[in-house]
């Protein structure tokens, strides 16, 4: 149960892999959780990235076997070899199906799809690659999105002077808008949720993204009022932490594929182990890429991005206040006739 996207830019040798952060759970007494604290990105050797989607402990069983077993020394070549040797030989299990994405550098950045029920990796031809229970309902937009704004976004980077590496954010942002928004409820109920985040490939290495903030923004039309909430994301050794910085929560976890340092030990319990997790993204610059948007799809199509280097000018803080200028802009759109005549038909 999840969401992950993978887009291969070849022309570029770039790949990332996207992910939502929902888990679900299933009890033996027929109960269901889902909560949206899952780390299913990650390393799994030098040049090769993955994505995992379906069964989240039989998946992350499957990719921890063969992490364990890595020779560091290896060639990327090489350990790709052993990979596929080991997806021969695993022992499958029936009723624990899941899918994986990898982004394997050999020598150049692919995608590849790895499904249990027909285990064999296999190279994906396409640019965009989607997995998981939220395929349906993101399918049509993603593709869009990917079709007709790829040139929007890439002419933004240029003119900003960013590299490619922060050409994910936007997709993230725009799934983030309906997953803390006003779909949260359906998507949750298929296993969908949460901030989305990303790791990345190029022809030298794998990474994941520096710190970023998503800011969404929503009307009350009996108060004729404008809010907002700001979520940072960043990683830090293998933990994925969301601080939801207008509420004052922060939560923080990791999986056991990428911290098999730690499987079975409860890092939640361990307050002095949280606290340098926490002064470690603190002091990290607060953001890298802030984008702006608008939960409610009736009034969406307003979207901001603000690029940021480590000492460079912020716009938001981290109590997620918005600098003034930016803040009218963003009330300007709410007050023009376009977005009032919207409300009215609300």
């Amino acid at each position: 149960m999840t969401y992950i996207v993978g887009i291969n830019k070849k022309e570029y040798e770039f790949v990332t892999v996207i992910s939502d952060i929902m888990v679900t759970k299933r009890y033996p007494d027929g109960s269901i959780v889902r909560e949206n604290t899952a780390l299913k990105t990650g390393l799994l050797f030098k040049g090769c990235l993955y994505g995992l989607s379906g069964d989240a402990d039989a998946g992350q069983d499957f990719l921890l076997g063969f992490k364990q077993k890595v020779n560091k020394t290896n060639s990327i070549g090489e350990n790709v070899e052993e990979f596929k040797e080991y997806i021969r030989s695993a022992e499958w299990k029936k009723g624990k199906g899941f899918e994986i994405l990898f982004a394997i550098r050999n020598p150049s950045p692919d995608l590849y799809l790895l499904d249990s029920n027909n285990p064999e990796l296999v190279l994906c031809k396409e640019s965009l690659v989607t997995l998981g229970s939220g395929r349906r309902h993101f399918r049509n937009m993603v593709s869009n999105m990917k079709k007709h704004a790829d040139s929007t976004i890439m002419q933004a980077l240029k003119e900003k002077r960013t590299p490619i590496v922060y050409y994910p954010c936007f997709m993230c942002l725009w799934l983030s808008e309906q997953t803390l928004g006003f779909e949260s409820s359906y998507l949750e109920k298929i296993g969908v949720g949460g901030i989305f985040h990303y790791c990345y490939q190029t022809s030298g290495k794998e990474a994941r993204h520096q710190p970023i903030i998503f800011v969404l923004f929503s009307f009350d039309k009996s108060t004729q009022k404008i809010s907002h909430k700001a979520y940072r994301i960043s990683f830090i050794n293998g933990f994925l932490l969301v601080d939801y910085l207008t509420d004052k929560k922060r939560i923080t976890f990791t999986s056991d594929v990428e911290r098999k340092d730690l499987r079975g030990y409860s890092v939640q319990e361990n307050r002095e182990f949280l606290k340098e997790i926490y002064r470690r993204s603190d002091a990290m610059p607060l953001y890298y890429f802030c984008g702006f948007a608008i939960y409610d799809p009736r009034h969406r199509g307003y979207y901001r991005g603000h690029f940021s280097s480590s000492r460079g000018k912020k716009v938001i803080d981290k109590e997620g206040n918005i600098e003034s200028n930016y803040l009218k802009e963003i009330t300007d759109i709410f007050e023009s006739p376009r977005y009032l005549n919207q409300i009215g038909k609300c």
